[in-house]
């Protein structure tokens, strides 16, 4: 059952990337397939709802973390996804922690954002993506320089 899940998942993502190409799209789509409410999987009435696949896989990893394997292959491919989706690979990173984080504390009830907030949070995660964040990739050498140079011209300014 659980490929049959991270199938449906990526076929999700891939959706959600079919009209966007811009940098960042990748992990628009996984912010969007990870946080949009789930009915139920298209096709598979036996298919249980988010929590159920959450509680599942916690109990998995509790009494036989070799069953998610799987998931641990697909987590990695998905990081390295978001690393080259054209977006800072940290800011990409930090988004990703916090679409993970969101949908866990959802699965395992522990605190869930209101609809008003979670459309919020969502947007502006999604408004995160479209900012490629370039500069924070830039060798910290570099960086200083720019600010060392910054430096010079306001005191040269003021002389």
């Amino acid at each position: 059952m659980l490929d049959r899940l991270i199938q449906y998942y990526e076929q999700e993502i891939a959706q959600q990337q079919q009209n966007d190409t811009a940098p960042g799209h990748w992990t628009r789509a996984y912010v969007r397939t990870t946080l949009a409410p789930l009915s139920s999987y298209p096709g598979e009435a036996d298919f249980p709802k988010s929590k159920e696949v959450g509680a599942g896989l916690i109990v998995a990893a509790a009494t036989n973390p070799k069953l998610l394997e799987p998931l641990r292959k697909r987590f990695r491919t998905w990081q390295r996804a978001i690393e080259r989706d054209g977006i800072s690979p940290t800011r990409a990173t930090v988004i990703r922690l916090a679409v993970d984080g969101l949908w866990l504390a959802d699965v395992l009830g522990i605190w869930s954002l209101s609809g008003k907030l979670r459309r919020q949070v969502l947007n502006e995660l999604t408004r995160l993506t479209r900012d490629t964040g370039q500069e924070e990739s830039a060798p910290r050498e570099g960086r200083r320089a720019d600010a060392l140079t910054r430096s010079r011209r306001r005191r040269d300014s003021h002389s």
